[in-house]
């Protein structure tokens, strides 16, 4: 079973760790740290019998949120973490009075695109050429998710 934990500055290790087993542009240490220090970015970890495989870095400004960053180790990839993450924070986040939720996600992640819509984002922008892989540049879709309808529905 997959709970969720908030991540504190002393998580930061077991962020960077997993970011590194599941990103191409990998953040160390010290960025995460720099992260959790301030007061308008939280973090969620998902565990599974007490050992870290996920986690969501959020960004808070009035009332929207924006994803900086959510990652699964790859060996617990599609197994439901990923969801799990993101329907745990969007609820935290409403909670506190945030109405809508943000991320981008590259063009060409079908995988992470699957998710995000499983969870009720809709894409509402593009940046053109916002990711480069070697010398291709992708595109960046910029997703939104309601929380205000979203906690409606699941009532």
């Amino acid at each position: 079973m997959i709970e969720t934990v908030p991540a504190v500055l002393a998580h930061a290790a077991v962020l960077a760790e997993i970011h590194g087993s599941a990103a191409d542009e990998v953040w160390d240490e010290a960025a995460f740290a720099s992260f959790l220090e301030k007061s308008t970015i939280s973090a969620l970890l998902a565990m599974e019998a007490g050992t870290p495989r996920g986690f969501i870095l959020v960004q808070r400004a009035a009332d929207e949120a924006e994803v900086l960053m959510i990652a699964t180790h790859p060996a617990t990839q599609r197994k439901g973490i990923g969801k799990k993450l993101v329907v745990s924070v969007s609820e935290q986040l409403a909670h506190v009075g945030v109405e809508t939720l943000f991320l981008e996600v590259a063009e060409d992640n079908t995988a992470a695109r699957a998710l995000y819509a499983a969870c009720g984002m809709v894409q509402v922008g593009r940046r053109a050429g916002y990711y480069v892989r070697d010398v291709v540049k992708i595109d960046a879709l910029l997703l939104r998710l309601d929380l205000v309808e979203t906690k409606l529905r699941t009532r």
